[in-house]
Parts: C-alpha cells; structure tokens; sequence
C-alpha cells in the first residue's frame, strides 16, 4: 500500500512538473495578439489619429530599422520602428508591465505591498512582467528590446525577418542596474530600448487570458496525473498477477 501510495505521489509531482513548465512557455497573451495584429502602413501612421500601433506588423512604405545610425536618429516615443532582426537573445531581467500597478491589491481592494519595477526570473511565469531581450540588427549593433515571448521565439528561428512596430523608451534605473554587467561586457547601450508590445491591448483583455493560462495549465496537470496513473496501474497488474501466481 506504501509504495502504491509513493508511487501515486510521484506521478502528481511529474504532472505538475510538466504543467507547470507549460505554463511558462504557454503564451496565451502573445498567441492571441499575434492572431489579431494586421499590418499597418506608413500613411495609416501619418494619419495623425490616436491608435496605438505599438505591436502591430510594418505594412508598406515603412523602413525597416538595421543600423545604430538609423536607431540614434530615431526620435524617443515618438517614432514607430520596425527592427530587423539578425539575432535575438533571452536575459533573465524582467521590468514590471506598464499595465500592472505598482502596488499588489489585497482581496478588501487595499494596496498591499510594492512590486519590484525590476527583477530576475528564470522564467516567464508573471504575466506582470516583461523580459529583456538582446536584439543584434544586420550591422551587428545590439539594443535592448521588450516584446511578446511569441515574437521573441519566432525572431529567433528565423521565422519573423521583421519586428513588430515599436518605439524608443527609456529604461526603468533598476533595471538598468540588474543589466548593467551584461550590456558593459556586450557593448550594449541603457540609454533606450525598443519597445513594441501594445499596452492598451494588454489591460483590457490581459486578467482574462492570465485566468485562462491558469486554467489551461491546471487542466493539462489534471490530464496528465489521470493518464500517467492509468498507465501506472496497468503496467503493474501483470506484476500483481505474477505475484500472486507464485503463491
């Protein structure tokens, strides 16, 4: 019975490895945006109106961006850039969200206790937070950039040639200061980086699909401990059954 009941144990605890791993990699914010962001082009930017393209993919008569001069020419939160990406590398410093309040709520709607504006994870389990990523343009500059994991992973295998709009941002000082080491060995500037997620989109559907990330991941934990004890047990009635043969 002990070693049905260790046994029974260990497969709960592989499951919740396997759901918890899924859930840092389950993207469900960045699957979703990709699916409804439409190209945009350079007269729609010109328009002058007040849609936030910060996300979206460069539609015609948009420059790509691929030099350190074109970046330094760039004015701050001003103007849209559509980086191409030569290489793409993950750090493990993550700034809050503009989206997420600086302060936890309580369940009473109290302000509880402030969250870092900066921090290191290993991975992408808060939906509060946003990597810093390492972008290398096609004339080997290297900046700072933040955007959908999604993105990040397709740019990375080659999949995505061009960026998702962004623009010129400031740094938050503590992220600067978690940064700090890797960007002197690289020759990275602070200064700025490149950000292209869309904010807006974020805070009006972003506690739904945290909600719904959960309860994906905890449905495939519960999946996967059903089909592990089933495959547990079968595995060993023939060795009951040659048990009790022998006596």
């Amino acid at each position: 019975m002990r070693m049905k009941n260790f046994g029974t144990y260990i497969v709960a605890i592989l499951s919740l490895a396997a759901a918890l791993a899924f859930y840092c990699w389950f993207d469900l914010a960045g699957m979703r945006w990709v699916k409804q962001q439409s190209e945009v082009s350079a007269a729609q930017l010109e328009a002058g109106n007040l849609t936030d393209f910060q996300g979206y993919l460069a539609g015609d008569g948009i420059s790509p961006l691929t030099s350190a001069r074109e970046w330094e020419d760039a004015l701050n939160t001003i103007d849209y850039l559509a980086a191409v990406p030569a290489g793409i590398t993950e750090t493990d410093v993550y700034s809050r969200a503009n989206w997420t309040e600086a302060f936890a709520r309580r369940r009473n709607g109290a302000s509880g206790r402030r969250l870092a504006d900066a921090r290191k994870q290993f991975a992408d389990y808060s939906d509060s937070y946003l990597r810093f990523y390492i972008v290398e343009l096609p004339d080997g500059t290297k900046l700072l950039a933040q955007m959908e994991p999604t993105i990040a992973r397709a740019a990375a295998s080659g999949k995505l040639p061009t960026l998702p709009l962004g623009k010129k941002v400031g740094i938050p000082q503590t992220a600067k200061s978690l940064l700090g080491p890797l960007c002197d060995e690289q020759g990275i500037s602070m200064s700025h980086m490149l950000y292209t997620v869309n904010d807006p989109w974020h805070m009006e559907h972003g506690d739904m699909l945290t909600i719904a990330r959960i309860g994906i991941s905890a449905a495939l934990w519960f999946v996967l401990a059903v089909i592990l004890e089933l495959i547990r047990n079968w595995r060993s009635e023939p060795e009951s059954g040659k048990s009790t043969e022998k006596s």
